[in-house]
């Protein structure tokens, strides 16, 4: 590049020389012209050494030619031209270069001829110039140091840039550095998104490669360390739970034994007043302590079952029904109309003993005659509860029994008060409330509320209608609402001359009758008789009365209150689904035998330990079979059965002689006093079928 600009400038140097030259020939040419004339060749000589002296050009000679080529004046032609001609064929100026000396000749014509220069005429004559040839340096100078500037900036822009590459890299270096310093210390997320230079480009996609590793890394390392925090958390949760179950437990234990040793203290005082107490007494406070220990100490009970409350209460009633009849108390009961429509979780045994404990609580009452119980199930979208409510007529509970309900804390109890704990437990135990009102000279009520968790609608199958009669206004008000849900048209009659003539105005399904006190005995008979032809009757009574109306009417008559269960049984003479047994003897080894072998069976039980009592049961319940010990302490199991046979209600009622021997003979005489089988002691295990066979019988016999 630098040889072409040195050689581009060099020609346009010559060039410019060249014009210079022609120039300089054509003004010389007129200097020249005025001398031709002079006769002095060395002043015309000097003249031209004058013009080559101030010449700007390098010129080095000058020489006149004439016409035919003689030279006519020369000054300072150089030896290296001496050979040199100038070109005498041409017409015309020409500039060239020859042996390093620009050669330039110009022909001109004079008009006069001096008479001193022979040589010079008229014609043509030939101006020869010799120019020495400028090297130009400068003009090189300028190219070498285009080039060598060139060169520089080249130069300085490579280390520039080299520097520029060296500082890039340096920078990428420290940025990969500060990256991998960042994963080494466990930043997250770390990613390297700037470019880098091409030496360092294959490591971006392996640092966040690597990166990308170390997160998911960090990250399950992470969860796994989570993981185990909130292990270690519930493993102290637990820990915690734990000490407090301890802490629980050890007091729990504690309350446990301080319990136990007031039960076995209670137990300690009925062994020591046994001698004081008749059979039923002494049974009835032991089976109280167990049920008081069992709910004071919130023994888990069996598999709680949905049940209806009316089959609660059904099976609740025969036990209350008897106790009451040794009191002398008349027992009423009402239920709610939802009782029957929906199922609710519960323990029936739980419940059968919280009812009795309730039932005896009020009885407690000081002249109470008439106990009035209420069992309603509260249906409602944000809560469901049970109410069982009791009152007693005469003066009511005393202060202090009320007193003792209420207390946030249980007081000691004496051995007789196995129903106000088993209450007071039940009410701690299943989160109730109980409000218990004294009710100056009426009487006193006592209401326990309880939540139900688990409720249940049930279908109903429903009467079409449904004879109901009692003397009591309001309280044939309140039966009659009670079986809502159940009967689609419930007649309410009061008097029995209404009842007479209602008799025959719709197909009735069945007819509930509470019998008032004995009157009109003629039209009551022709009313039963009526009604039976026509439905099923059931007909109930006071205790007091039952013997009367049981000996006036042909039809079977139960001891009252009237349930709702009632209504779903087939026959008038069976109370409970389940038949009863009546196990008469006066062993009481005997009759707990009877009891662990009926253990689990669907029998209700009941025990007599003499003949005169099985004979006042007998007349107030009606059983599905006896288990007749022949020889009692007042009359013989013989003379038991030929009563019973008087009865009508027990002509055919299976009667089992229970003895631990008998003769031929004495075999024959259990057949002629009534009884149906023979049983023999000591009672085993395979003699219980042909128990239920007969207590089955029993219960055909009725529903016939």
């Amino acid at each position: 590049m630098a040889l072409a600009i040195g050689l581009w400038n060099q020609l346009e140097n010559q060039s410019k020389q060249r014009q210079q030259i022609e120039h300089y020939l054509a003004t010389m040419q007129l200097s020249i012209a005025p001398l031709m004339p002079i006769k002095d060749n060395q002043l015309f000589k000097a003249q031209l050494n004058k013009l080559r002296a101030i010449s700007l050009l390098p010129l080095e000679s000058i020489a006149v030619y004439g016409a035919n080529h003689t030279e006519l004046i020369t000054t300072g032609f150089p030896a290296e031209l001496k050979s040199v001609q100038p070109d005498f064929t041409s017409n015309v100026s020409q500039v060239y270069q020859s042996n390093g000396f620009w050669l330039a000749q110009v022909p001109f014509v004079s008009t006069k001829t001096e008479p001193f220069l022979p040589s010079i005429s008229d014609e043509t004559f030939l101006l020869f110039a010799v120019f020495h040839v400028e090297t130009a340096l400068a003009s090189w100078l300028m190219p070498i140091g285009i080039v060598v500037f060139g060169s520089m900036m080249l130069l300085f822009i490579i280390r520039s840039t080299l520097y520029q590459q060296q500082q890039r890299l340096q920078t990428d270096v420290g940025l990969v550095t500060h990256k991998l310093s960042q994963m080494f210390s466990g930043q997250r997320n770390v990613s390297l998104n700037e470019e880098l230079v091409p030496e360092l480009a294959l490591l971006k996609p392996a640092i966040n490669e690597l990166a990308s590793h170390q997160t998911k890394l960090q990250m399950q390392h992470s969860e796994i360390v989570e993981q185990l925090q909130l292990e270690s958390l519930q493993f102290r949760e637990q820990i915690k739970s734990l000490s407090a179950s301890l802490a629980d437990l050890t007091q729990c234990n504690t309350i446990f034994n301080s319990r136990v040793q007031d039960h076995v203290h209670s137990l300690s005082m009925i062994l020591a007043q046994r001698s004081e107490m008749d059979d039923k007494a002494f049974q009835h406070a032991l089976v109280n302590q167990v049920a008081l220990l069992k709910m004071a100490l919130n023994t888990p009970p069996a598999k709680a079952n949905r049940m209806r409350l009316t089959e609660v209460v059904a099976s609740f009633l025969p036990e209350a029904r008897q106790w009451l009849w040794d009191k002398g108390i008349e027992l009423n009961l009402f239920e709610g109309k939802d009782n029957i429509a929906y199922e609710i979780a519960c323990c029936s045994e739980q419940l059968n003993t919280l009812l009795m404990a309730l039932v005896q609580l009020a009885a407690r009452a000081n002249a109470a005659t008439e106990l009035t119980l209420s069992v309603n199930l509260y249906i409602d979208s944000n809560k469901s509860v049970m109410q069982l409510a009791i009152t007693s007529n005469g003066d009511g509970i005393s202060a202090q029994l009320c007193q003792r309900l209420t207390a946030e804390k249980i007081l000691p109890l004496h051995w007789h008060e196995a129903d106000i704990g088993i209450i007071i437990s039940a009410v701690q135990n299943f989160a109730a409330t109980i409000d218990v009102q004294l009710l100056d000279g009426l009487g006193s009520a006592i209401v326990l509320t309880f939540p139900i968790k688990e409720v249940a609608p049930v279908p109903v199958n429903k009467l079409s209608h449904v004879l109901l009669f009692e003397q009591s206004q309001s309280n044939l008000t309140d039966h009659a609402s009670s079986m809502k849900l159940r009967c689609e048209h419930v007649v309410k009659v009061g008097e029995v001359n209404e009842l007479h003539a209602k008799i025959s105005h719709f197909p009735w399904d069945i007819a509930i009758i509470l019998l008032p006190p004995p009157a009109d005995i003629l039209l009551w008979q022709q009313v039963l008789g009526q009604l039976s032809r026509q439905c099923t009757v059931k007909c109930f009574s006071n205790s007091s009365d039952i013997e009367i109306w049981r000996e006036a009417l042909v039809h079977e008559i139960q001891a009252a209150p009237f349930c709702l269960a009632d209504l779903d049984k087939p026959s008038a003479t069976i109370c409970h689904s389940r038949p009863k047994l009546l196990v008469v003897d006066d062993n009481k080894t005997n009759q707990a035998f009877v009891q662990i072998l009926m253990k689990g069976q669907q029998v209700e039980l009941f025990t007599a330990d003499c003949g005169l009592d099985a004979i006042g049961l007998c007349k107030q319940l009606r059983f599905d079979a006896i288990l007749l010990d022949i020889q009692l302490p007042d009359i013989s199991g013989i003379d038991v059965a030929k009563q019973l046979r008087q009865i009508p209600s027990y002509q055919n009622i299976p009667i089992l002689a229970f003895t631990a021997h008998a003769l031929g003979e004495e075999v024959t005489e259990f057949l002629k006093a009534g009884m149906n089988d023979v049983i023999f002691k000591p009672l085993e295990a395979a003699k219980l079928g042909q128990i239920l066979h007969w207590c089955s019988v029993g219960q055909a016999d009725d529903i016939v």
